[in-house]
């Protein structure tokens, strides 16, 4: 049997203008991610990987310094999760086209 703790947090004024602040940029870097995806999806019909997507990253980091506060494993999960979208959504148009043809 598995347990499960739930806590209330109660941030402060400071800690809730950060934690907004950095939410913005985590989606920010999310549709620059998912634009990049696009365009290099539309040029080669070839997927970003999570690897070239956390390299785009490092490189946004470097270009934007307002990114630095932010963790890499935070940033890194927001790749994971548009790598993992991307995914589920080709193997859905993969199940379409194979049930038009059968």
């Amino acid at each position: 049997m598995k347990k499960t703790f739930k806590f209330r947090i109660y941030p402060s004024r400071k800690q809730k203008l950060r934690l907004n602040k950095q939410l913005s940029q985590a989606k920010e870097i999310y549709n620059h991610l998912l634009e990049k995806a696009n365009e290099k999806y539309k040029s080669e019909r070839r997927m970003l990987t999570k690897f070239n997507m956390n390299k785009y990253i490092t490189e946004l980091k470097k270009t934007h310094p307002e990114y630095q506060e932010i963790y890499s494993q935070v940033l890194q999960n927001v790749s994971d999760r548009l790598s993992n979208a991307f995914l589920s959504s080709l193997q859905e148009s993969q199940k379409k086209k194979k049930r038009r043809k059968d």
